[in-house]
């Protein structure tokens, strides 16, 4: 799991138990990488917030290939997140929910957004 600074992996990692946050079907459940929602890019990138827990998603080998290689799903469910936006602003299908995810391994409900 690189990337991420070792305090934030532990954010990410405390937040899904050890297990997958994709869920797919071809999901092995065990969250073995971490997934940036929002890319670093091939020359790396120098904002803060790609290193936020909001931008990380734990992962299962089988989950992450499929977010590789379906873009346009990735970025349907929220895995991806373009360039041009916040990780923290963008909602994510996390375990067959939508969500938010913050920066402290905390995440909030879309029934909670409505009402609050």
């Amino acid at each position: 799991m690189t990337g991420f600074p070792k305090d934030v992996q532990d954010i990410i990692l405390a937040r899904s138990s050890g297990m997958c946050e994709v869920m797919l079907p071809c999901c092995t459940y065990q969250a073995v990488e971490i997934q940036h929602r929002r890319a670093r890019g091939a020359g790396g990138t120098k904002r803060p917030e790609t290193s936020y827990a909001s931008n990380g998603l734990a992962v299962c080998r089988p989950c992450h290939s499929f977010i590789e290689s379906h873009p346009l799903v990735a970025l349907e469910k929220g895995w991806r997140v373009p360039q041009a936006l916040s990780p923290a602003q963008e909602s994510v299908v996390w375990r067959q929910q939508r969500l938010w995810l913050d920066d402290f391994g905390g995440f909030e409900r879309q029934e909670e957004r409505d009402v609050g």
